[in-house]
């Protein structure tokens, strides 16, 4: 099971992490919150305070604390999962911070 075992980088537009199989990956964020828009609190994550208040989650996800709200009221976790990072993140090269072109 592949988690995230460190957060390398995050802003308002990306986050690069460090994954247990030793890929560097970045994700894009801007086009998840924007298909997230229609939950309550997402907009917090255009926060560039609150953006960093980003954590690794027991399961290896990344998430950040008591950001959702649903119809209760009640607070939920934002996270994303080191499934979709793994599949959908971009390879990224450390040392450039520069996306990996695979032939």
């Amino acid at each position: 099971m592949i988690k995230v075992i460190d957060i390398l980088e995050v802003n308002l537009e990306y986050i690069i992490c460090h994954l247990s199989n030793n890929d560097i990956k970045k994700i894009n964020l801007k086009p998840l919150i924007f298909n997230h828009r229609h939950l309550k609190g997402i907009e917090k994550l255009d926060d560039s305070k609150y953006i960093q208040l980003a954590q690794i989650g027991i399961l290896g996800e990344i998430f950040w604390p008591e950001t959702i709200i649903n119809s209760a009221g009640d607070t939920w976790n934002y996270d994303i999962s080191p499934e979709f990072i793994y599949h959908c993140g971009e390879d990224i090269d450390i040392e450039s911070k520069e996306v990996i072109e695979f032939k």
